[in-house]
């Protein structure tokens, strides 16, 4: 289980010791973030240019840089596990798999709808991991919000031990290992060359249940359950019998099922607040990960 559970009690005591990020450069980007000590991970942010309005303002360009020791990563852009929006990545293979994460309480947080994370980079060799993504609808979620004119405390999580099914966006894990605060200075973060660093290079993003796909790039709707990473041409198709229509506001996703969806293995089949499909595509069946916050067909 991820918990963030004594971060709660030690924020208020971190006090002048915080780190405090600044600014680097990485694959032609150029982050405010931090490289904590300890385990030698880089958390890196780049925000829109100062003034941006409409969706631009809710996005934000991140980076994680771990090394091969680091099986899975956790951010928490609150500061703490509950009520907060928590974005967890690890290796699989030769790509990064990754979800938006949420909790109300000291249980696994469950993948959050709302956030759309296109990864822009990536890379896995011998020694390290990187993972270069774009956060949309991020800046805001139910319960908080993350100060991007301020110097907020963001907190970090590593584990050295691995996900349950690394190749599943949804999987569960155990506790972390260690974990840590800093103080990311988001007034220093806003770049004028962020739609340049959009461009770079091919893209992927997770989805709830449809994805469209085209010669470089794939488009899709806001809720992580797998990830591909792609470097060149590729094309990953996920087949579905139902057609499902998805509207994404600044904190709340509305799904609206065609009568007789299913959905596809490791999919949500049900929890608080979920309205999709509740019957799971055979053999799978719906069954209780995180009861009552979680279904997921298996």
């Amino acid at each position: 289980m991820l918990s963030f559970r004594s971060l709660i009690s030690l924020l208020p005591l971190v006090g002048v010791a915080l780190a405090q990020s600044s600014s680097y450069t990485d694959s032609g980007i150029t982050f405010q973030g931090i490289t904590e000590s300890v385990h030698g991970v880089t958390y890196g942010f780049v925000l829109p240019p100062a003034g941006s309005t409409g969706s631009l303002a809710t996005e934000f360009i991140g980076e994680i840089i771990a090394p091969i020791a680091n099986k899975w990563v956790g951010i928490a852009l609150g500061g703490q596990m509950a009520d907060n929006l928590l974005l967890v990545a690890w290796p699989n293979a030769n790509s990064i798999v990754f979800s938006p994460r949420y909790t109300t309480g000291y249980v696994q947080p469950t993948v959050y709808a709302g956030p759309t994370i296109t990864t822009l980079q990536s890379s896995v060799n011998a020694t390290a991991w990187k993972w270069i993504y774009r956060c949309q609808n991020c800046t805001s979620w139910q319960g908080g919000s993350l100060d991007t004119t301020g110097s907020p405390v963001v907190a970090w999580v590593i584990s050295n031990e691995a996900v349950d099914t690394p190749s599943n966006a949804a999987s569960n894990f155990n506790e972390h290992d260690d974990f840590g605060f800093w103080g990311e200075i988001f007034s220093s973060a806003n770049s004028p060359n962020y739609s340049s660093y959009l461009g770079s290079s091919s893209s992927t993003t997770t989805s709830k249940s449809s994805t469209t796909t085209s010669k470089s790039s794939t488009t899709t709707s806001s809720k992580s359950t797998s990830t591909t990473t792609t470097s060149s041409k590729s094309t990953t198709t996920t087949t579905s019998t139902k057609t499902t229509s998805t509207t994404t506001s600044s904190t709340k996703t509305s799904t609206t099922t065609s009568s007789g969806a299913t959905q596809t293995k490791y999919g949500q089949c049900g929890g608080n607040g979920y309205t999709g499909p509740t019957t799971c595509a055979p053999p799978a069946t719906c069954s209780a990960v995180s009861p009552p916050y979680y279904y997921q067909c298996l």
